[in-house]
């Protein structure tokens, strides 16, 4: 495909995905050896479910699409870092995860006057989805510190494949035949990848 005509396609999510998954994968096969035949495959198939699944048909402008470079980039430096700190509880390593992400968005929310009140209604959603999103960060830090890196970050990045099929079940929203693609791929790679 020509770069040029990346834009056309929305890239804008698949960059982020492939970056902060294929990165921490990259270094740990550099670092621990192949994690196998199988388990690439599973690897090759998930990047192409993600790839599939985040696809957007809009025009990504080139800003956009630098930050999701960045954006991809910062993920995989967390989850490389995450990896580096295998001897600490993981409920201890997320608290001083959340503190330092929250000190430096502050530090930049206040820098750039962009401070607005909480909204009361919002309150609880805001709370249950940070509650929901430190569980799940918790379990990521735990497997990292159990398995190999490459196989959690792969194994993670099939979440976009999860809420696909929430919206299919519960909101009745049709997927796409790329989307549809996706999920196959992203369900064909779960036991090659998890496989032992």
């Amino acid at each position: 495909m020509d770069p040029c005509r990346a834009d056309e396609w929305g890239w804008r999510p698949t960059v982020a995905a492939v970056l902060s998954s294929g990165i921490p994968a990259v270094v740990t096969t550099f670092r621990e050896g192949s994690p196998g035949a199988p388990r690439l495959i599973g690897f090759a198939l998930a990047i192409l479910g993600v790839c599939l699944i985040s696809r957007k048909e809009h025009k990504t402008d080139r800003k956009a699409l630098r930050l999701a470079v960045l954006a991809g980039c910062g993920f995989a430096a967390y989850s490389l870092a995450i990896k580096q700190t295998s001897s600490g509880a993981a409920m201890c390593i997320e608290v001083d995860s959340r503190v330092a992400a929250f000190l430096v968005a502050a530090a930049i929310a206040f820098g750039a006057g962009k401070i607005t009140p909480l909204d009361p209604r919002a309150g609880f959603s805001a709370a249950t989805a940070g509650l929901l999103d430190t569980i799940g960060s918790v379990a990521f830090v735990r497997a990292s510190q159990l398995g190999r890196l490459d196989i959690v970050v792969l194994l993670s990045s099939l979440y976009p494949a999860v809420t696909v099929l929430l919206a299919r079940a519960f909101l009745r929203e049709r997927l796409s035949r790329w989307k549809t693609l996706g999920v196959f791929a992203a369900i064909v790679a779960l036991p090659l990848i998890a496989g032992q």
